[in-house]
């Protein structure tokens, strides 16, 4: 059993991991093992292969008070079985490392454009180390056009159905129909049992180059509709995609669809370009003609920046504004004023292209203090509209969301 991610393994063979309730909450697309009946969580407990030490490791980690090290064997399981019926511990199945014993290794995909990918179970993301990695749960019209793109050889994809026989579910994938392998590869990453990691692709070293001064994060003090998680930093003024990866603002000019911008399968084109060149760090602002920019234009700007921004309306006027991947720090003034000037809130954009990520923050029904909901009611407006990285849309108002097709 390991400290930091705990991964333990059953009498049948079985690899699971268990999750603390402190831990970082995990975001991939998956379900842990269901348990209701006190009797059976012990069995299942007893079968772990989990020495007596171990268990009593965990319990001094998980436990509100510590426990008693004279407990027995048996004791522990009956704790640990009561701490994952309560939660505090979660189990979530590897099957890949059932299959493949430590696999680190996949195929990596030489994408149009020059990117790279590698097709990974989701359950990957859960024994090793934290990984930037893309999902199409549940959101099958951008699973397609995502693998349309790729545009894969049939050496490619055998290669990925042999590597994720598994997740797959398929019996002999190298030998499947090309029709039948790109279905169950588009299956897969919308069940959630497949995600797309983007390779890193070190950089050249060059001689002679100078150690550049580095200017630390300051802090800011709260603000109105961030989307703020542990970790939260001041954002630099560069344009970041969701991976991290910097992007300079003279990019190609090759696509306007947001979801081809996310996933770096193209770059934006010059009319994307000329919004970014006019918006290059957070909180700029610009104006335009009605007629020049939508709210479409919103999803290919984050899509390109991973930054949120925020479109407002007032006669044949839209102000564009520019935050950061957390938010927009606009202050309870800024969107006063806006409103007594006259402007709607027409929308904004969340970075990501998961279905979530279209879910406006705030308290639904009442009165919201803060997040989207608080800003619908400073703009007394009834409801808004958000657009992810992929160009899928949430109008929202004070009691729920209704997701769109993108």
């Amino acid at each position: 059993m390991r400290r930091q991610k705990i991964i333990v393994q059953d009498s049948f063979g079985h690899h699971y991991r268990l999750h603390l309730r402190s831990e970082v909450p995990i975001r991939a697309p998956l379900q842990p093992e269901n348990f209701r009946d006190g009797y059976y969580t012990w069995q299942f407990v007893s079968k772990l292969k989990v020495d007596h030490n171990s268990w009593l490791r965990l319990l001094w980690h998980v436990s509100e008070s510590p426990p008693n090290r004279h407990l027995t064997l048996h004791e522990c399981q009956h704790a640990i079985a009561a701490l994952i019926l309560r939660g505090v511990i979660k189990l979530y199945r590897l099957m890949h490392l059932d299959r493949s014993g430590q696999q680190t290794s996949y195929p990596l995909i030489n994408a149009a454009h020059g990117e790279q990918y590698h097709f990974i179970p989701t359950t990957e993301l859960l024994s090793h180390e934290p990984r930037e990695a893309k999902f199409f749960h549940r959101e099958p019209t951008q699973a397609t056009h995502f693998i349309q793109q790729l545009a894969l050889t049939d050496e490619q994809l055998a290669a990925i159905t042999r590597a994720l026989s598994c997740p797959l579910q398929l019996s002999a994938a190298s030998t499947a129909p090309r029709a039948k392998q790109i279905a169950q590869l588009e299956q897969a990453l919308i069940a959630g049992k497949i995600a797309v990691e983007q390779a890193r692709v070190a950089p050249l070293k060059q001689d002679n180059l100078e150690t550049l001064p580095v200017t630390p994060a300051t802090d800011k003090p709260m603000t109105l509709g961030p989307h703020e998680e542990p970790g939260y930093e001041s954002p630099e003024k560069t344009n970041t995609m969701s991976g991290g990866e910097v992007v300079p603002n003279n990019k190609t000019i090759q696509s306007n669809s947001p979801i081809e911008i996310h996933f770096g399968l193209k770059v934006v084109d010059s009319r994307t370009q000329g919004f970014l060149d006019q918006l290059p760090e957070n909180l700029s602002q610009s104006i335009f003609h009605k007629k020049q920019i939508g709210v479409t234009d919103l999803a290919r700007l984050t899509a390109a920046t991973g930054d949120e921004f925020a479109l407002f309306t007032r006669g044949s006027q839209r102000l564009v504004v520019r935050g950061h991947r957390n938010g927009i720090d606009l202050s309870v003034g800024d969107i006063k004023l806006l409103q007594e000037q006259g402007y709607k809130w027409s929308g904004h954009s969340h970075p990501g292209t998961f279905a979530r990520d279209l879910e406006a923050s705030g308290n639904i029904g009442g009165a919201a203090q803060s997040g989207d909901r608080f800003v619908l009611d400073l703009m007394k407006q009834e409801r808004s509209l958000i657009l992810n990285s992929g160009g899928s849309r949430n109008v929202f108002d004070r009691f729920g969301n209704r997701i769109l097709d993108g």
